[in-house]
């Protein structure tokens, strides 16, 4: 009711925090209902804000380890504002946390084609910048329920010089705007479904 999270889900989340902690791993906290986004800006933005206004200052003492990722794949409408949404999240977050790594990402699920994108503040050195590589996704999403132009395929392999070529080249553009932007970077997700066979995957 009202964006306010639940007790017994941010117990959850407490214990999970610290579980992954006390395990020497660091813990990005992000929010991941990204499909909501994609279709109810106005809402969206709304609750966006809600859930950092409650979890930035829970976790304002929380190490270093603790990242905030602001939102997982932007896509859909949100593509059009999400500079501003960006923007008016990590203010939130700033009032509590002003030296939290915070991690962000290019709209349009996170793609590296729209690195160019993105308006950071440029006196805010606490920003790592994500992008999700899924390339080629005839390979990688090959049988995949929730992407009806991949879900019937099978038996794509990868591998040839071109593939290693492509590879090298994203990230290449990676690096690059990397270097220009000052910016470190994280590759935050990436894989392919085992439809894919454990060999090719490997590759």
């Amino acid at each position: 009711a009202e964006g306010r999270l639940s007790a017994a889900w941010l117990k959850t989340l407490d214990e999970m925090t610290a579980a992954a902690l006390n395990a020497g791993l660091q813990v990005i906290l992000d929010q991941h209902n990204f499909n909501d986004c994609a279709k109810e800006i106005d809402r969206c933005r709304t609750r966006l804000k809600a859930f950092w206004r409650q979890i930035a200052p829970r976790y304002k003492d929380a190490p270093d380890a603790v990242l905030f990722e602001i939102l997982n794949e932007p896509n859909g409408a949100a593509d059009a504002v999400w500079n501003d949404m960006l923007a008016e999240n990590l203010a939130i977050i700033r009032e509590t946390n002003p030296k939290r790594r915070v991690v962000v990402g290019p709209r349009f699920w996170n793609s590296l084609d729209h690195l160019d994108s993105l308006k950071l503040p440029e006196s805010d050195r606490n920003l790592v910048v994500t992008f999700h590589y899924y390339t080629p996704m005839e390979f990688t999403h090959q049988g995949a329920s929730w992407t009806p132009q991949f879900q019937k395929l099978s038996g794509v392999t990868w591998g040839t010089t071109s593939d290693h070529e492509k590879l090298k080249q994203d990230f290449d553009r990676v690096k690059a705007w990397a270097q220009r932007s000052g910016r470190p970077i994280l590759l935050g997700e990436f894989g392919a479904l085992e439809t894919a066979g454990m060999a090719q995957r490997v590759a």
